[in-house]
């Protein structure tokens, strides 16, 4: 196994190009013609092999390149943690990685529920109204980064109801590449039956993606996708007929 492509753009993305530990610069420009250094190293925080630091005979082969098992570090600082594993156990460097992702989100100013700041490509103007799970799935499935939002909820069960399916969306979403033909299947039925709920309480759901270039910290990257998903009331003025406008091709 390896760290997929889209593992490694979401790692830099919310780390923002910088350490989790130390916060310096993981990518450094180098004299005057525009070269740059990369300091930083993508590191398992639960070893790949038998006998390295943390090593967790547990874990599959994917689990071990996964996401969850993943934190950015400098070469010094990744020295440090696997020389040290008793000080640096992997219950304390998850809890390092969420902090340091929170401080990215804050200190680089992200948006809210966003992972990085857009500097191009065709963000969509109008987000489609999303009818079925399977929908949302075709459409969204395999994004990279995520801006997922609802209008203000009114009581705990609403939250409940709103949360839970933007969880489950967001979650469904990020599998979507390594699910196979029958999850698939399901995942759209479960994300259909909650969005029935989700109407039969005056809500709809809308989507889109966004596919172009992201920047964290000093790190540009191309070609990601970008999923918009909002959970509106239906009598919310934002919402748009593009019956009214037949020159808008939707």
């Amino acid at each position: 196994m390896a760290i997929s492509d889209k593992t490694r753009k979401r790692l830099w993305a919310k780390s923002g190009n910088r350490c989790a530990i130390s916060k310096v610069e993981l990518v450094v420009s180098v004299g005057s013609d525009g070269g740059h250094s990369v300091v930083g190293e993508e590191c398992h925080i639960c070893a790949r092999e038998p006998g390295e630091a943390r090593y967790d005979p547990s874990l599959s082969a994917e689990e071990r390149d996964a996401y969850d098992n993943l934190i950015l570090l400098s070469r010094d600082q990744h020295k440090v943690v696997d020389d040290n594993p008793a000080e640096y156990t992997s219950e304390r460097l998850r809890k390092i990685k969420a902090d340091h992702e929170e401080w990215v989100r804050l200190r680089l100013a992200l948006p809210s529920g966003g992972d990085a700041t857009r500097t191009g490509g065709g963000a969509p103007l109008l987000l489609k109204r999303i009818g079925t799970g399977t929908e949302l799935l075709g459409a969204c499935g395999g994004s990279h980064l995520y801006d997922i939002g609802s209008d203000e909820l009114e009581d705990e069960w609403e939250v409940a109801l709103v949360a839970g399916f933007l969880q489950d969306a967001n979650d469904w979403v990020e599998l979507w590449d390594g699910l196979e033909i029958g999850e698939r299947t399901r995942a759209g039925y479960a994300l259909t039956e909650t969005m029935r709920k989700l109407e039969e309480n005056g809500f709809w759901v809308f989507a889109d993606v966004s596919i172009g270039t992201y920047r964290a910290g000093e790190i540009a990257i191309s070609n990601c996708r970008r999923m918009v998903l909002r959970v509106v009331r239906m009598d919310s003025p934002a919402i748009i007929s593009l019956t009214h406008f037949p020159h808008i091709d939707s």
